[in-house]
């Protein structure tokens, strides 16, 4: 038996969570930090700093602050002391106290401390209006540290009023890890100065690609009319295909009320690219709940099956479009492409607390009528979500009766190791009986890594259901 391979993970989540909350925040902010923090950290080991031009910040010491030189004493206890100050301030995020102050300096500045507790010490004195504070801060800039690019993005949330013009002046610095530190830290800190920055990079062919793009993501995060029309004219513009993304991508972050006529026309246009489309759909998913009625309509009805798959992976990430559900299921009876029907099971599983009881007597059939093994695979994981949520009882014993015997063999025997370990998920998904039996079957396979799969599922599946019984207990 074959199955097709498929781009995605084993299994996806049997319900919406308040959920793609975080997972989205996964998105565009996360994703783009992560990478910066990992170059960052690459180029401390590898790269010498990047120079910065001297004229750039005023000297870092100014009249009566503390001095700024890097401490000869041990640095444990001093490390230690700013790590217990940090955690009391974590929580609110609030200036460091004035008391602190030189300890976070000293810290900051000392090139021989762990980078984390360092990174630490920016992050809190970049929170402070004090003169001294900022000071330090451009001196690490000044000396070309190895901490620019974070120092930049830190001053994104400093109230002192010098921070937004020195961060208009490290966007245009000729490291590209600064530049990037710097859009990031215009973004964080908002206001016509920061937007206007951010329009200049976007508009200025001269600039890196990935510095382009960074500033389109910026302008994205900031909700105000100059950074959509910052957007809107930068597309208008024709850019090529990986700066259009990162544009799309901007504009969807913001409210959909405010950018609908952008994505409906582009998504209706028979003459745009492709790879336009697919990626005005990715955008998509970042926005408003009012966003869903375009993803209805293309995942109905656009002429190309990649884009009513993708309009439908769009839509089971979309925050607070949970009323889609119920309309996705008459998609099934009329969708030919088993590909795109996986894509309606997986996203009717996002949406499972959603639906109305009927829907499983309605969606069973067709799931029980697949005959391509990717279809299949989603719509028993489909099944197996609404047995684990409290759906129909009948669910259970078509699963048991109908599916489990081949997702036995997909396990056992399914082309590639994706459709093998999804099978293996999904069992555990439905955590019947039975379903749990044949996990502890496969646990003994010769196979190990089937076999650790199906252990660590089965002991997944029986947490699951343990701390779904503990109220019920108690309860009693």
């Amino acid at each position: 038996m074959s199955a097709s391979p498929r781009s995605r993970q084993p299994s996806r989540p049997a319900r919406r969570s308040p959920r793609r909350a975080a997972a989205l925040a996964a998105a565009a902010c996360l994703a783009c930090a992560a990478i910066a923090f990992f170059f960052l950290f690459v180029s401390w080991r590898t790269e010498p700093p990047a120079p910065i031009a001297p004229a750039r910040v005023p000297s870092a010491t100014a009249p009566g602050s503390p001095s700024v030189e890097p401490s000869e004493e041990p640095r444990k206890p001093l490390a230690e002391a700013v790590r217990e100050h940090w955690q009391r301030k974590r929580a609110s995020a609030s200036a460091p106290d004035a008391e602190a102050l030189p300890g976070l300096i000293q810290l900051a500045l000392d090139p021989r401390a762990q980078h984390a507790e360092r990174a630490k010490a920016v992050s809190a004195l970049a929170l402070s209006p004090d003169e001294s504070a900022f000071a330090a801060l451009e001196r690490l800039l000044e000396e070309g540290s190895r901490f620019a690019a974070f120092v930049a993005e830190a001053l994104g949330g400093s109230p002192h009023p010098r921070a937004v013009p020195l961060l208009v002046e490290l966007a245009g610095s000729s490291s590209e890890t600064v530049a990037l530190g710097a859009l990031r830290g215009l973004a964080r800190a908002g206001g016509a100065q920061a937007t206007a920055a951010l329009a200049a990079v976007l508009g200025d062919a001269e600039r890196s690609q990935l510095v382009r793009s960074q500033a389109a993501h910026a302008l994205g995060a900031l909700d105000t009319p100059e950074a959509r029309s910052a957007l809107r004219d930068a597309l208008a513009a024709a850019p090529d295909a990986e700066l259009a993304g990162s544009l799309l991508e901007g504009l969807g972050a913001q409210p959909f009320a405010e950018t609908a006529e952008i994505f409906t026309a582009l998504l209706a246009s028979p003459d745009a690219p492709l790879a336009h489309k697919l990626r005005a759909l990715d955008a998509l998913a970042m926005s408003s709940p009012d966003a869903s009625a375009l993803l209805l309509e293309t995942a109905a009805g656009a002429p190309q099956p990649e884009l009513r798959a993708r309009a439908l992976q769009s839509l089971a990430l979309l925050e607070g479009a949970d009323g889609a559900g119920p309309l996705l299921i008459p998609l099934l009876g009329t969708e030919a492409s088993p590909e795109v029907r996986a894509e309606i099971y997986d996203a009717l599983a996002f949406t499972t607390d959603e639906l109305p009881a009927r829907a499983d007597t309605t969606v069973l059939p067709a799931v029980l009528a697949e005959t391509d093994p990717t279809a299949r695979l989603s719509g028993y994981r489909w099944v197996a979500s609404r047995i684990g949520s409290g759906g129909d009882p009948a669910l259970a014993s078509a699963f048991d009766e109908r599916m489990l015997p081949w997702l036995r063999e997909a396990a056992r025997e399914g082309g590639g190791s994706h459709p093998r370990l999804a099978a293996v998920d999904t069992l555990a998904l439905a955590a019947t009986p039975e379903a749990l039996a044949e996990l502890a079957r496969l646990a003994r396979e010769p196979d190990p890594v089937l076999a650790q799969a199906a252990e660590r599922a089965q002991k997944r599946a029986q947490r699951r259901l343990a701390a779904t019984a503990t109220p019920t207990l108690e309860a009693d």
